[in-house]
């Protein structure tokens, strides 16, 4: 019944980013483009619904990671209010851009601070409405986002389980589990985004590998899927492996990169962010940490 319900879902996305992706709004693409920057420096995180809370783990353990290595970073958490990133990362955030749409906050008021050198922002979904915003709106929202990411965006970094941002911009992160549902599903999600955005940069992330070696083993198969069946060059950032502080931080609501910063997965994850600066960069220097 769970394998059926997981194909079912499955289906139902790959038939959602067809959709997107024939229908596609040449206006809200540009207006993607416009706010979120389509260059190096973004990357959007792709991964599934049925293990929403070790992604939202993952992801916000490279965010905070990134800070670490001093980079500016601005995080946006495309997930619902009961499961996300804001929450894994402690922060008790309430607002989002939909409270902003609907006039019942400030810009500065959705933008929240685990660090200085780093900035989260809820509900970036809220934006494929953009249309049906209030004109004053929209434009304080262009210029506030404009300010934000000039000042604020070495990096910036965006998790959804929703194709909508992986059709339009430049890094996709595809997030697969030693699971064969998920490596199905996550390959199956790579070919309908490729298909639809096929000058992205794609990458892969293996999450809750039980050893090295096996999530060694699921990463060359799927890269090897992807040149065989797609001729589709797929980068290997890295692997996260299940270990008690990565569970210990998901119910402490505080990154294991802060709280055990010696650990080997305080060291996968930083090993995959400085992946991601030398693909989001030419400068491949080496980089200093910079807070605790």
């Amino acid at each position: 019944m769970k394998e059926s319900m997981n194909i079912d879902q499955a289906a139902g996305l790959r038939k959602l980013i067809a959709k997107r992706a024939k229908g596609i709004d040449l206006g809200f693409h540009n207006i993607v483009r416009s706010i979120l920057y389509e260059d190096e420096k973004t990357f959007v995180m792709v991964g599934c619904k049925e293990e929403l809370v070790s992604f939202c783990n993952l992801t916000a353990n490279l965010a905070a990671t990134f800070a670490k290595l001093n980079k500016r970073i601005v995080l946006f958490d495309a997930h619902p209010k009961e499961i996300n990133t804001s929450l894994i990362l402690g922060l008790k955030a309430p607002l989002g851009i939909k409270d902003f749409v609907k006039k019942g906050c400030q810009f500065d008021d959705i933008i929240y601070d685990f660090h200085k050198r780093l900035k989260v922002v809820r509900d970036l979904e809220a934006i494929q409405a953009i249309y049906d915003w209030d004109t004053e709106i929209k434009v304080t929202f262009f210029k506030e986002m404009e300010k934000l990411l000039n000042r604020q965006s070495d990096i910036i970094l965006i998790n959804e389980i929703n194709a909508l941002f992986s059709l339009v911009l430049k890094n996709v992160v595809i997030v697969i589990s030693p699971s064969r549902d998920s490596i199905v599903n996550g390959y199956k999600n790579l070919k309908s985004i490729f298909e639809a955005n096929n000058t992205a940069n794609f990458y892969c992330l293996v999450n809750n590998a039980y050893s090295p070696h096996q999530a060694g083993e699921i990463a060359s198969k799927f890269i090897r899927a992807a040149k065989d069946l797609l001729d589709l060059r797929v980068e290997h950032l890295g692997s996260l492996v299940l270990s008690p502080e990565v569970i210990r931080s998901i119910k402490n609501k505080k990154p294991f990169v802060q709280r055990y910063s010696c650990s080997k997965s305080s060291t996968h994850i930083r090993q995959m962010a400085q992946k991601m600066i030398m693909f989001s960069s030419k400068d491949s220097s080496s980089y200093k940490e910079g807070y605790s």
